[in-house]
């Protein structure tokens, strides 16, 4: 039998969509626990998230409730990692929610479809931090986008978008939930 690799970040958003994904059949969850202060910071030196965008995501984070998640689920820090779990559970399909790490997709096997949800819209808003940077463009009509993962970091084909618009009239952490909330339901699209 075929299944599914959910891969979700290690923060509360990702916290609360695990609760609910252990409703579907045939698919294995993992933890992404690749990222750390170290790297955020590296990030940041390189230009790839901007202090403003930084600390809203940061703040938006706090704000969240916590929710308590499965203490034996799988951690992933690296692709191989990544690799053994989809021979010992013959994956068929990877997705990618909230996730940090960067995928290889030369090291998969071409059976293996690799899909990153992102939660706004692409090819223009590719990377982090999108949503501060939609919201800062006046740019509200978005789209959470699966699309395959490549070499380039959200520059694969895209598979599906679906449509949500942010409010300028809400708060940050409203806005990021609303994208966060539709990129979960693209995820559950493509889990049924």
């Amino acid at each position: 039998m075929n299944k599914k690799l959910i891969i979700l970040g290690s923060d509360k958003i990702s916290n609360l969509y695990e609760k609910k994904l252990y409703e579907y059949k045939d698919i294995i969850i993992a933890r992404d626990v690749s990222a750390n202060i170290k790297r955020v910071l590296k990030l940041f030196i390189k230009r790839s998230i901007k202090l403003d965008a930084l600390i809203k995501i940061s703040y938006a984070n706090i704000l969240r409730d916590k929710t308590k998640v499965d203490a034996d689920i799988k951690k992933i820090r690296n692709n191989a990692e990544i690799l053994d779990i989809c021979k010992k559970e013959n994956i068929n399909r990877i997705i990618l929610f909230r996730c940090a790490l960067i995928i290889k997709p030369k090291l998969f096997n071409s059976k293996i479809q690799l899909v990153n949800i992102h939660c706004s819209d692409l090819p223009s808003y590719p990377g982090l931090g999108t949503i501060h940077r939609a919201i800062k463009n006046k740019d509200f009509e978005q789209n959470a986008c699966a699309h395959i993962i490549t070499n380039h970091i959200d520059g694969g084909e895209i598979l599906h978008k679906m449509k949500y618009t942010l409010d300028s009239k809400k708060t940050y952490i409203e806005n990021e939930n609303l994208a966060y909330e539709t990129g979960y339901k693209l995820l559950i699209k493509y889990l049924i």
